[in-house]
């Protein structure tokens, strides 16, 4: 009880002298990096508080400390130099014999002659180390004290079992930062937010399919932590893209040592595949909306900031190294079997454009069976893989793995499945008309041509079908005598034509057939 009142004397504040400044939220990006917030009521003696072994690796323009008072005054790094003890090996002779000093030993030393040991006995007085690093040992023996080189001993015999917990002082540099306090009280709250490399989240979906109209979507995280220890603090993982523009490299109050280098980013490709979000669907900007209302949305509880969700693991706990894969949500979600092909856009090389269909083989239009999933839920969803499992009739078999790209709350996901060889499509284009000279463009003269388009679409499946055909046009459209939807992007080629995104979605019977014709103009120079 005494020792514990003069401890506490020493301290002059309360317990909370040996408080650390904890995490007690970190944002998880998939792009490995994560933001953490430390906090803490700490000691400040004489009106400073000092951080040794827990300083962060903070990313440049990221690393900021606050006090609930204000009264921060500075904040102050420097190198300072630490003795630190190492475990080493049994090599070293001088080593094992000055964690042993005391001990009656035998050593066995080379002699006089070339293949003669002299053996020395005595008590380890002490061990002395020469400039060069090598020791020398002071034995105490029966006829007086010996001096033994360290390199002249060839073993080491023990009356009593040594001493082998083996460690190695040395003098190391360590990164002090001190945080100064204007108001000199003995104790200060004190925050310290950061952005830091070595935490990273990848996300993964499955979708089972139990109808031809429902399914349940599971999203996991998968965390691998790089970085520290994460002990009781709430984890964000956050759906989105940051913008941290300027953490490449380490940040100046912290860097002694790489001379602002910049701050390796995190190398895996594969993960960082799924690290935001810029990769869309191609949908060519045609969409339609989902069928449920959003305002009776359901979904995982999480929270919105600007434009990023953040799913949030309370309690969560990791230690540096480790991996844990945590279930964020299952939901069950509405969706729609259809099929999809991409037709090649066309060009304006002149020579493309014949006066006689001559239509493309089907290898070339590759028909996809595809899933559409209905984001109905209050949640986005990131870009992730997918798996998708059949479990309909009570049994689950395996159907394909995809990526799934971001899909905002009241929009829809597309999800390949498989290619089909049952739909044939064929497509074919031929000029029906020219006008010379029709439009000067950036001192060039332009030819129009009107050209008329076929597509042909077969189907051999025994049953009812949904198809999207889409295409990309240069130029302006015409006409198309089934029903195609439209819009126009930016057209950044530098010509005088339109650029337009075209989809015809086809229900085709059982067995059924259809073909399409359509028209548009373009201007060829010529």
């Amino acid at each position: 009880m005494k020792k514990l009142t003069v401890l506490l004397l020493l301290c002059n504040i309360p317990l909370f002298c040996f408080a650390q400044l904890r995490p007690q939220s970190i944002a998880v990006f998939k792009n490995g990096q994560s933001f953490v917030i430390r906090s803490g009521k700490v000691p400040t003696p004489q009106g400073k508080f000092t951080l040794r072994d827990d300083l962060p690796s903070a990313l440049f323009g990221t690393l900021w400390f606050d006090a609930a008072d204000g009264d921060i005054a500075s904040v102050t790094a420097f190198q300072d130099s630490v003795s630190v003890k190492k475990e080493v090996g049994l090599a070293d002779f001088g080593l094992l014999l000055r964690e042993n000093e005391g001990a009656s030993v035998a050593l066995r030393r080379k002699g006089t002659g070339e293949d003669l040991q002299a053996l020395v006995r005595g008590r380890v007085e002490k061990v002395y180390y020469r400039p060069d690093g090598a020791s020398v040992i002071m034995l105490q023996g029966n006829n007086g004290y010996f001096a033994v080189k360290e390199e002249e001993i060839t073993t080491v015999t023990f009356d009593d079992r040594p001493e082998l917990n083996l460690q190695a002082e040395s003098v190391e540099m360590q990164t002090v930062a001190e945080v100064n306090f204007s108001n000199p009280k003995p104790a200060h709250n004190l925050r310290m937010m950061y952005l830091q490399n070595g935490l990273r989240w990848t996300p993964q979906y499955l979708l089972e399919l139990r109808s031809d109209e429902r399914a349940d979507l599971t999203l996991q995280a998968e965390i691998s932590n790089d970085a520290a220890d994460i002990d009781d603090v709430s984890l964000d993982l956050v759906v989105g893209v940051p913008n941290f523009k300027f953490a490449t490299r380490q940040a100046g109050l912290l860097d002694f040592l790489q001379n602002y280098r910049p701050q390796p980013r995190p190398t895996d490709g594969f993960a960082n595949t799924f690290s935001n979000v810029a990769s869309q669907q191609i949908t060519y900007g045609i969409e339609a909306a989902p069928t449920d209302d959003l305002r009776n949305a359901t979904g995982t509880t999480g929270s919105e900031n600007e434009d990023l969700f953040f799913y949030n693991l309370p309690n969560f706990s990791l230690p540096a190294g480790g991996r844990t894969v945590q279930r964020l949500f299952t939901e069950n979600v509405k969706i729609a079997h259809l099929y999809e092909t991409n037709l090649r856009g066309n060009t304006e090389n002149a020579n493309s454009y014949q006066s006689e269909y001559l239509f493309s083989p089907n290898t070339q239009n590759p028909v996809y069976h595809v899933v559409k999933i209905e984001n109905t839920l209050r949640q986005p969803w990131t870009t992730a893989p997918i798996l998708v499992m059949n479990d309909q009739d009570n049994r689950s078999r395996p159907v394909s793995q995809d990526v799934m790209n971001y899909t905002a709350a009241g929009s829809n996901a597309f999800v390949k499945l498989t290619e089909t060889p049952e739909i044939k499509i064929t497509h074919a284009e031929k000029e029906i008309a020219a006008v010379p000279d029709a439009k000067r463009w950036n001192n060039r003269r332009y030819t129009k041509v009107k050209v008329a388009g076929q597509l042909k679409v077969k189907s051999y499946k025994n049953k009812k079908i949904d198809l999207n055909v889409r295409r990309q046009i240069l130029g302006t459209l015409l006409k198309s005598e089934t029903d195609w939807l439209t819009a126009e992007v930016i057209n950044t080629s530098g010509s005088p034509n339109r650029k337009n995104n075209v989809c015809w979605e086809l229900s085709l019977p059982a067995k059924g057939e259809v073909t399409i014709d359509y028209e548009y103009e373009i201007f060829l120079l010529r």
